[in-house]
């Protein structure tokens, strides 16, 4: 039996072939437009490759594309001949280990990437990789023959590998049953349809670029709008200019984009932009803060856009995607504890169970309390690939009405109050100073809003032993235009900043050029290997 996704989209190729299922907006504005036959005739044509050089052991492929058509062209490749798509970023020289982790560990049986990336790739991979485990798929001639797809056991759709912020990363294998059922509540939460417009920037790569910004659109038959990261990061102008001439009504990003926006966009330029046809904007994959979104609503409340357009949202790879989610247009929610506000990240979607836990017990905790968030349903991952070990550890059983299931520990730390999922932090980022616990995340935040001259999301706190008291330590990157004479000012305004909102004092304060910073492929901030480094003394570009 074909799954789900896969026969919606032979449906989207019979009814209505010449329907536009994407358009991707080139970095030069123009627009490529790709209907549901075109996609089918590309897809397939590469789909007969793959199955002509398979053999039954051959089930994987390594997806490595720049953000655009080619890269969905590749993916639906891979579901119409049940090969599971592996995708991730283009490797560079600095990325070269990370790119041999992937190889070594997915043992990939093909290596499917566009004409303009072959020669890089082909330098940073072992001499043992066979040249016909290569495919070149826009070069492949498209046909108008019809290609049947391949109907066998092969149940996981996706690997995903996870960003890796303090150990290596583990490839999250998604199945397609889970993805039917993560889309179809994406679908419902926000009441998506045909009419809909959805528009993404986010990395193709990653669950949320991936899932809602790729098989989204196509799941509810609506218009799918993509563009590169880049692209809008350079200029955020840019993403409303799109909401404007798409009429778009799905779309969103991490908080710092919001932040971004606020900063780079002046009151004047915002008034020029009308936004009422959004009927909601998502914001998930890290901390959500309130002061940023206040100020985002502020700056466009003459462009018709609420507070309550927002829809903050907690996910992971391990759960597909969407695991809870504030209701679109519903008030957004607060809790308040170590004089930290933290929003409301909504209820869980239908069909998945949260329990929060005692971290070192694994028993469950009382509503209010902080312990570990741990999920069950089916949107859950079977596991990770080629990896027993994490998988067993990842998860926990425990009982529910009445029955013993299995529950994935999410390694976050959270509160359920009155059902609704706030999430304060990681178990192994938590600071512990004189018996009281911190989230990183909340000083990082209270540094870079301190001074003009900081960066936003370029913050690293941890703590190291000093005289047997654990001490704060924090690495913080100046924009490029900063005059640095004046650096003794800023390292007094993050001391007094962190003094004033929590009572703490800061041993040591690191500035450091931009891009210096240790991050994953997502933009997570590698804190354990910038800890490391920091204590190996490694940060010669220090300021």
């Amino acid at each position: 039996m074909q799954p789900e996704l896969i026969r919606l989209f032979l449906q989207r190729v019979k009814i209505n072939p010449d329907k536009a299922a994407f358009h991707f907006l080139q970095d030069s504005g123009k627009s490529i437009e790709l209907t549901y036959q075109n996609l089918y005739e590309k897809s397939g044509a590469v789909a007969r490759i793959l199955e002509q050089r398979k053999n039954d052991s051959a089930t994987r492929a390594l997806l490595i594309y720049s953000p655009g058509v080619d890269f969905i062209i590749a993916l639906f490749a891979c579901f119409l001949s049940s090969i599971t798509a592996i995708p991730i970023a283009i490797p560079r020289p600095r990325t070269k280990e990370l790119f041999l982790h992937f190889l070594n560990h997915a043992n990939p049986h093909f290596i499917l990437t566009s004409a303009n990336h072959e020669t890089r790739i082909k330098k940073l991979i072992p001499d043992d990789i066979a040249s016909n485990q290569f495919i070149i798929t826009d070069t492949i001639p498209q046909t108008d023959e019809d290609y049947m797809p391949q109907n066998t056991a092969n149940e996981i759709a996706l690997i995903q590998y996870t960003s890796g912020t303090t150990t290596q990363p583990k490839g999250v294998m998604i199945t397609f049953d889970g993805l039917a059922h993560n889309l179809r509540a994406i679908q419902q939460h926000f009441q998506l349809h045909e009419k809909s417009v959805c528009f993404s920037w986010l990395p193709h790569y990653h669950d949320m670029g991936l899932i809602d910004g790729i098989l989204t659109p196509l799941f509810n038959d609506c218009r799918g709008i993509l563009c590169s990261p880049s692209y809008i990061i350079s200029n955020p102008t840019r993403w409303l200019k799109v909401i404007n001439l798409y009429q778009v009504t799905h779309t969103g990003g991490p908080n710092f984009f919001f932040d971004l926006c606020s900063k780079r966009i002046s009151p004047t330029i915002a008034k020029e932009f009308d936004l009422k046809s959004l009927t909601h904007v998502y914001v998930s994959a890290e901390p959500v803060r309130k002061k940023t979104l206040e100020k985002f609503a502020a700056l466009f409340s003459a462009s018709s856009f609420q507070l309550n357009l927002f829809t903050p949202g907690y996910g992971l790879a391990e759960a597909t995607l969407m695991v809870t989610c504030k209701t679109p247009n519903s008030s957004l929610h607060f809790y308040v504890e170590k004089g930290q506000e933290y929003v409301g990240l909504g209820k869980p979607i239908p069909g998945m169970v949260i329990k929060i836990l005692d971290p070192t017990t694994q028993q469950e905790i009382s509503e209010g309390e902080v312990g570990e968030i741990c999920l069950c349903g089916p949107s859950v991952a079977p596991g990770y690939y080629a990896d027993k070990e994490k998988t067993s550890q990842a998860f926990v059983s425990l009982p529910t009405k009445g029955e013993i299931h299995r529950f994935l520990r999410t390694g976050d730390l959270g509160i359920m109050e009155k059902g609704e999922l706030f999430v304060v932090g990681r178990i192994t980022d938590t600071l512990l100073i004189r018996g009281l616990k911190y989230a990183p995340e909340d000083l990082e935040y209270i540094i870079t809003q301190s001074h003009l001259a900081l960066s936003a999301s370029t913050s690293t706190v941890f703590t190291i032993n000093q005289d047997d008291e654990e001490k704060i330590v924090v690495l913080q990157e100046l924009k490029k235009i900063h005059d640095r004479h004046d650096l003794e000012s800023i390292r007094n305004s993050i001391k007094d900043s962190i003094y004033q909102a929590l009572g703490l004092t800061v041993f040591d304060i690191i500035l450091l050029p931009e891009g210096s910073i240790l991050k994953t492929t997502s933009g997570k901030i590698k804190r354990s290997d910038t800890r490391i480094k920091y204590m190996q003394g490694k940060f010669s570009e220090a300021l």
